[in-house]
């Protein structure tokens, strides 16, 4: 289990998916749900965003806890489900893979065992003892500069939203960022530079005066866990090495500038679970999994590009770039083309699969495609609906294909035909009449055909992991059949 709270905050994307695993719910009733962010540059607010300004969503932008907190809430479902098992103080000491599986030798207390496996999913933490094992490595770099992690117990009346400084007063030169998290415990990052000791800014005698000149004087608190930190941004060339496949920090680590890291590796793992499952049970060939590595060695090149420009503006390594950055932040307060500039972290986001080899390219030209369409490639967003399963879109997509469609006309044994393929795809139907064979919601308040960009006869085909792979205006049985296929490498 964790030795403090470490990652904190889950995007909404990531509750979505622990939402079809069946504990988001703990962890939204247990932490802190926020969208307003604040910059200050010295002792000025510069300006405040809001990450999710429009409501009708099930899930909040972002939701922050102790990561034990969220440790706690999966071992406590995965006790819950068959074919889990799950064994502690055990240590893999020993790895061999071959084409047609691995042997893992594993060290315990009462001695060592070998389990033999068909795929091995390694995800065992940025030092990765697997990767090393097998001689493999990874590619990136490392920043010159050290930051510290405090996390204390305060009770305050401070708002909940994420509160980041640039040069202020109580910390000059540097920077420091500010969240609330559950049971009164709030993590504050200083930055110190890179000739600060690790182990002296640790001690409390280094620490409490800091958070005195950030909090005041008379501010009431106790240090529950703090720690030094660098970071870098690296990723594995490839994340699937024949039948080893890496997940997580194990394949990728980035900057904790943005809540990157702990989001992308569970959407790294419900990329890659839907995918195996169809490969264990023979309905879809190996290469399959190579689309695993297309689409989420993307997504990690779009998370280290976004760390790696917010620690450059964050920790500027020249005079030029500092004088630059000043002056955007300066500019920001009045000029509203300068907040784009300001880069105090860019907040983690699901990647657009737009070029990934599982999509359907859209046939018809009207569709939307700007910041936030249903794309394909995109996750599916979601909305209110009144029906049998539930108040919310989302909770009618993912698992296995759907055709989502939206006041269509479709012959109720197309719909049983689409369900008794070998790969079945079940249809939810949204509008008034209802389509005989598929689950019918209702749009409540219009914002399903909105976010869908939906016209009567428009249907989009969504993947297991609630991703967008085609949308169409009108349907038609073979183009189904026929995106289904390419999703899954039969075709």
């Amino acid at each position: 289990m964790s030795a403090g709270s470490r990652a904190i905050c889950y995007a909404k994307r990531t509750l979505e998916i622990l939402d079809r695993l069946g504990c988001a719910q703990p962890i939204v009733d247990k932490g802190i749900g926020w969208s307003v962010g604040k910059v200050f540059f010295r002792n000025e607010l510069v300006y405040r965003f809001d990450l999710l300004p429009e409501l009708g969503h099930r899930r909040p932008a972002f939701v922050n806890l102790q990561q034990y907190w969220l440790e706690e809430y999966l071992v406590k479902r995965a006790g819950q489900l068959d074919g889990v098992e799950l064994r502690w103080e055990s240590k893999v000491t020993g790895v061999v893979a071959g084409e047609a599986g691995a042997e893992v030798t594993v060290s315990t207390a009462d001695g060592e065992y070998r389990i033999e496996c068909d795929w091995l999913v390694v995800a065992d933490g940025s030092r990765s003892p697997v990767r090393h094992m097998l001689g493999l490595d990874w590619e990136g770099q490392a920043f010159r500069d050290r930051f510290l992690i405090a996390d204390i117990h305060m009770k305050s009346n401070f708002p909940t939203e994420r509160w980041f400084w640039f040069d202020p007063p109580f910390h000059p030169n540097q920077s420091a960022l500010l969240h609330r998290q559950a049971d009164d415990v709030w993590r504050i990052d200083f930055q110190l530079g890179w000739d600060a000791d690790p182990e002296a800014e640790k001690r409390p005698e280094r620490i409490v005066p800091r958070l005195k000149a950030m909090l005041g004087e008379d501010a009431d608190f106790e240090i529950e866990w703090a720690s030094v930190y660098t970071f870098q941004c690296r990723r594995m060339q490839r994340f699937r090495h024949g039948r080893a496949i890496f997940a997580g920090d194990a394949a990728h680590v980035v900057s904790p500038f943005g809540a990157r890291g702990a989001n992308s590796g569970i959407q790294d793992v419900d990329n890659l679970a839907w995918k195996l499952a169809l490969v264990i049970r023979g309905l879809a060939p190996e290469r399959l999994l190579d689309s695993y590595d297309a689409e989420r060695t993307f997504a990690a090149d779009e998370n280290i590009l976004n760390s790696t420009r917010s620690t450059d503006f964050i920790t500027p390594k020249s005079n030029a770039s500092r004088t630059f950055r000043d002056a955007v932040l300066a500019l920001a307060k009045e000029h509203p083309f300068a907040r784009r500039l300001v880069n105090s972290g860019r907040l983690s986001v699901p990647a657009i699969l737009a070029q990934s080899p599982l999509n359907t390219d859209d046939r018809d030209a009207d569709f939307a495609c700007g910041p936030g369409a249903m794309v394909p490639g995109a996750s599916a967003t979601d909305a209110p609906v009144d029906g049998s399963s539930g108040p919310w879109l989302l909770g009618y997509l993912g698992g296995t294909f759907t055709l989502l469609a939206f006041d269509a006309v479709i012959d109720p044994e197309d719909v049983a035909s689409l369900a008794r393929d070998r790969i079945g795809c079940r249809v939810v139907h949204v509008g008034g009449s209802s389509v005989h064979g598929a689950e019918q919601v209702d749009d409540v308040q219009g914002l399903a055909r909105r976010r869908y960009d939906a016209r009567p006869g428009t249907v989009h085909l969504v993947r297991p992991d609630q991703h967008v792979c085609a949308r169409w205006r009108a349907f038609d049985l073979g183009r189904v059949r026929a995106a289904v296929a390419l999703a899954t490498c039969n075709r």
